[in-house]
């Protein structure tokens, strides 16, 4: 092919060397992670062939965790000093799907049967339809370790077969998603917070309503 003889030139953002620890790979993307505790939508894509070590990158061991861990871990810590210093407070909703050729599978409840659709609303005019899968559960995680610990546990329905590089290799793509929603804190008529959701101030001022703030994608 004469297109092979030509040589290729890339732009990276950052290159690291084969020394390089999971901390070193995860300050590569804090700042995108936390750009999602202030209302931008972002994705961590690992990619690459077989045994060149996405899933090492993503999810680590328990001794040293991947970016998965601390990526929310860093979410988390963003909200919290978000919610100290703005006029709302935050929850996370979490999602755990797998790809394996057409089959959509939610790892947290086994539904294997998922559809992609496409929303018939649209934000604005000039936006996209949103796409998004059918039946797909999610569920209020109020820490790092809520999420991690949904992750373990979806890990062992994903698919795996030995190949000639790796025992345990992954046949199948795996999306974390992360939605960060938000809400004006309810005041009191002397000022104060309120802390059950739920009431409602003399005032008559009932609870704002939840609102999708960002999603972040694993």
């Amino acid at each position: 092919c004469e297109g092979r003889s030509k040589g290729y030139a890339s732009r990276f953002d950052g290159v690291l060397g084969s020394n390089a620890n999971q901390e070193d790979v995860f300050s590569q993307f804090r700042e995108l992670v936390e750009s999602s505790a202030a209302g931008y939508n972002a994705c961590i894509l690992a990619y690459g062939q077989t045994g060149s070590g996405k899933s090492w990158s993503m999810l680590g061991s328990q001794q040293d965790v991947g970016i998965v861990a601390r990526a929310t871990q860093a979410l988390f810590d963003a909200l919290r000093a978000e919610e100290s210093s703005s006029e709302c407070t935050y929850q996370v909703n979490c999602s755990y799907l797998e790809i394996y050729g057409a089959r959509l599978s939610d790892l947290k409840t086994g539904e294997d049967s998922l559809k992609i659709r496409e929303s018939k609303k649209q934000v604005r005019k000039t936006a996209a339809r949103e796409v998004y899968v059918s039946g797909l559960s999610s569920f209020r995680c109020a820490s790092s370790q809520v999420v991690i610990s949904l992750v373990a546990r979806g890990n062992r329905h994903r698919a795996t077969r030995s190949t000639r590089a790796n025992d345990t290799s992954s046949r199948s793509h795996a999306v974390l998603q992360l939605v960060v929603e938000s809400r004006k804190k309810q005041q009191s008529i002397g000022g104060e917070n309120s802390d059950d959701e739920n009431t409602t101030t003399r005032e008559g001022a009932a609870a704002s309503a939840l609102v999708c703030r960002s999603k972040l994608f694993l």
